[in-house]
């Protein structure tokens, strides 16, 4: 489960895209690798319904924010081809310009596969995706920092940009390259009353 907030405050596409990025990535990197299966989320937002004319000054209209947000996990996920199953939308004044944006993923990952690992000299470390970027800079002070009427201006460039084809094509070699056998050993296609031993 993790949250990402204040970047879905200030960019609600971007910042709730890399906030279900950051979570599928978490168990991809779990053992040899678990293969996320689904997503969850809730979200918190002020009523899409709420008077433009009462809106402080420099907070985006909650049905900007909502529709941004919703729009921004969805189309990621989607990418990545992990379905969500469930989630859940609250809506209440007190999320006027601070929406509360969770997004949770589910992995599977055979024990054998799940062991800590030794490293050995020799070992080979593979370092993937985009060129470093003005994106993503103080993201972390960022999170933790009052929002007012310039937060959309001064940290905007704290949002990171997400890249889900980057991500599928990664997860993909981390699920097939450290394994023999069968690809995924612990979601076998069975009859209908067949055992299912892993």
């Amino acid at each position: 489960m993790e949250t990402h907030n204040h970047p879905s405050a200030v960019e609600p596409y971007g910042g709730a895209s890399t906030g279900i990025g950051g979570v599928i990535r978490d168990p991809m990197g779990t053992g040899l690798g678990a293969k996320p299966v689904l997503n969850t989320d809730v979200f918190c937002f002020a009523p899409p319904d709420f008077p433009a004319e009462k809106l402080p000054k420099g907070v985006l209209h909650p049905r900007r924010i909502f529709k941004g947000v919703r729009a921004g996990v969805a189309d990621y996920a989607n990418r990545m081809g992990i379905p969500t199953p469930n989630g859940a939308i609250l809506f209440d004044n007190r999320y006027l310009g601070n929406p509360l944006v969770f997004c949770g993923t589910v992995g599977l990952i055979p024990k054998r596969f799940a062991q800590k690992g030794q490293h050995k000299p020799g070992d080979l470390i593979v370092v993937v995706g985009g060129k470093t970027g003005r994106d993503g800079i103080h993201g972390a002070t960022f999170s933790s920092v009052l929002l007012d009427d310039k937060s959309g201006e001064v940290s905007f460039s704290a949002v990171q940009i997400g890249n889900p084809i980057v991500e599928k094509k990664m997860l993909d070699v981390l699920i097939a390259g450290p394994r023999s056998g069968p690809l995924y050993p612990y979601l076998p296609i069975a009859a209908p009353g067949a055992s299912l031993q892993p």
